[in-house]
């Protein structure tokens, strides 16, 4: 009997660890799904990678490491097979084309927007880096844990893509000053 309290005991800790990690990589996974998807997408994407890392929180051992680095790794790999799934599947065409989770009005939302959209229409593995270092706000050295490539490799990578993010930018019409 007391063998089967303490397995509900850790039990319980490991679910808590779980459940306080989900709350904190949200915003982290939210942000890297917007960049690679439309908002109602993101939020799709991210809820069931998320409940997909909570019904596996059983394979979490808090001996090989912490709860938010695992639920870190196993919802964005969730992620990354939701954003596919999104991907795939036919999509309706917005009449008016605005997207109410947009940067709000100024001089630079247009061009925030293109930038957007070019990162979603970019090669996965490109469009993945950006997210997750401008999204997610990784460093170049955390992006380099999660893909297992160097640091070094990660700048570049990533240099690369904004200049193809920048090479694909519709030109800003000219005023005739110059």
């Amino acid at each position: 009997m007391f063998g089967r309290t303490l397995g509900s005991e850790a039990t319980d800790a490991r679910d808590a660890q779980v459940r306080t990690a989900i709350e904190a990589v949200y915003p982290r996974l939210y942000a890297y799904a917007r960049f690679r998807l439309l908002r109602e997408d993101a939020e799709d994407a991210v809820a069931s990678a998320l409940e997909h890392t909570w019904r596996v929180r059983s394979k979490f051992d808090p001996q090989r490491g912490d709860a938010g680095a695992w639920v870190y790794v196993v919802g964005l790999n969730g992620l990354r097979d939701a954003i596919r799934r999104v991907r795939r599947r036919p999509r309706l065409v917005s009449l008016d084309g605005v997207d109410i989770a947009a940067p709000p009005p100024g001089a630079d939302r247009d061009r925030l927007l293109d930038a957007l959209e070019v990162i979603r229409n970019l090669q996965p593995a490109e469009a993945d880096l950006l997210a997750m270092r401008f999204g997610a706000g990784l460093t170049n050295t955390e992006i380099a844990d999660q893909t297992g490539r160097s640091v070094g490799a990660i700048a570049t990578a990533i240099h690369r893509a904004i200049a193809h993010v920048r090479a694909s930018m519709p030109r800003e019409p000219s005023t005739g000053d110059g």
